[in-house]
């Protein structure tokens, strides 16, 4: 049977096996790489050894790296298989001219950290997003950070997402000089940071409680970099001073705003609020919260649940009643996790 019959069925069935690879006398890189990508980690490293111990490097593609990587990363007993995978893809060559395997390394040795970061939930900002979240996942292992940083150094080409992924990094250590110095070598790179660069940088400074850093670089988006500060930037700035208490300041901020403020921004000031005992502040911030969901799509548990800490926080026990008489009537339901008292 011909490889080019038998791959698009294992593409399909996504059950490759590696004890199939020596059965074809003809093997290829297409094969190869096929393999490798549709089989699971533990195969995909079985399938390379066993190849790689009897045929030629020469089957060896970026491609093929890319998907070894990857197995690595997701297979939890696999770091030293990745630092040999590392080394071969030094002494080939490969690491200094593909930024693709650059970018696979640094998410490998994210994957073998320690995850500081709820993803954002980083860190849910989408698919590019993804990539340094993995770098995130590394940096409270100080080896693995300086593993990250090498990888970083030694490759030739570097785009938008491996210089975000290793400010990122540098960020969630608190290491705030390096990052803006990093932001700096990368401008003059010629790559410019984008609105995901900051995105992910706020975040990082938002979630270790770096105030001063946070609030130096939002207002460098704009007079050092160009970019135009969104929504998501503002809210990063308002949940870093909330959770700071510095909650005048964050109410001021929310107000000088050029856009209206979302939902999320309001319900993280009036939780900070409630955690931190500004009580009319909070309920203010509450009850235009629940009005301005009311008006766009409809109230969600949580905004009440927000606006109730706060007033049992200051004993008014029938507001909090009416509350929750108010979400029977408009049929909100109270998700688990979530109480009024």
């Amino acid at each position: 049977m011909s490889s080019a019959t038998t791959v698009p069925l294992y593409r399909k069935l996504q059950a490759c096996s590696f004890t199939g690879v020596p059965r074809f006398r003809h093997p290829d890189k297409f094969l190869f790489n096929t393999l490798l990508k549709c089989s699971n980690p533990e195969d995909s490293i079985r399938i390379f050894t066993n190849w790689v111990s009897k045929s030629s490097l020469l089957y060896l593609n970026e491609r093929t790296f890319v998907f070894l990587l990857g197995a690595c990363a997701r297979s939890a007993s696999s770091l030293s298989i990745g630092r040999i995978v590392h080394g071969m893809v030094i002494k080939l060559g490969f690491l200094y001219n593909s930024e693709l395997i650059g970018t696979t390394l640094l998410h490998f040795y994210a994957k073998h950290g320690d995850l500081p970061i709820s993803q954002m939930g980083l860190l849910e900002i989408g698919s590019l997003v993804h990539g340094y979240v993995e770098t995130w996942t590394c940096t409270r292992n100080r080896g693995c950070l300086n593993s990250a940083i090498s990888v970083f150094e030694l490759m030739r080409v570097k785009n938008v997402l491996t210089w975000t992924s290793m400010a990122t990094g540098l960020a969630l250590n608190g290491r705030g000089s390096e990052t803006s110095s990093l932001l700096n070598r990368m401008a003059e790179s010629g790559i410019k940071p984008n609105e995901v660069t900051f995105t992910s940088l706020l975040s990082a400074y938002r979630h270790i409680g770096l105030v001063q850093e946070g609030l130096e670089l939002f207002h460098s988006m704009r007079t050092r970099f160009g970019v135009t500060p969104a929504i998501q930037h503002y809210g990063c700035i308002v949940d870093l001073l909330g959770k700071a208490g510095r909650l005048k300041e964050a109410y001021e901020f929310v107000l000088a705003m050029p856009m209206k403020p979302d939902a999320i921004m309001l319900k993280s000031l009036c939780n900070a609020c409630s955690i931190y005992g500004e009580t009319a502040m909070g309920e203010e911030i509450g009850k235009a919260l629940i009005e301005m969901e009311r008006e766009e799509k409809g109230s969600e548990c949580e905004d009440y649940v927000a606006l109730s800490n706060v007033l049992a926080s200051k004993g008014k026990w029938v507001e909090v009643e009416k509350l929750r008489n108010e979400m029977k009537e408009r049929r909100i339901k109270t998700r688990p996790g979530y109480s009024f008292f």
